[in-house]
């Protein structure tokens, strides 16, 4: 699975890696720390204004990229 963003877990310290895109369809992540057992996800009540976020940060993020590559 690739991770492409990291947090620090709010209990232990150590991290905690996910993927945005997925992150926002509602999965669950876990923290790297085996002893731990916390786990991050988005509540369900906030799922969509989550996946319009990260769909217009992968827009801007688009349309910067092909601005920079035809300059």
């Amino acid at each position: 699975m690739p991770y492409q963003q990291q947090l620090p877990c709010p209990h232990c310290h150590s991290v905690i890696l996910f993927d945005a895109k997925l992150f926002v369809s509602g999965m669950r992540f876990c923290c790297s720390n085996p002893d731990c057992h916390t786990s991050i996800s988005i509540s369900p009540s906030n799922l969509e204004k989550a996946k319009h976020l990260v769909e217009d940060f992968e827009s801007k993020k688009q349309k910067i990229l092909q601005h920079s590559h035809s300059h």
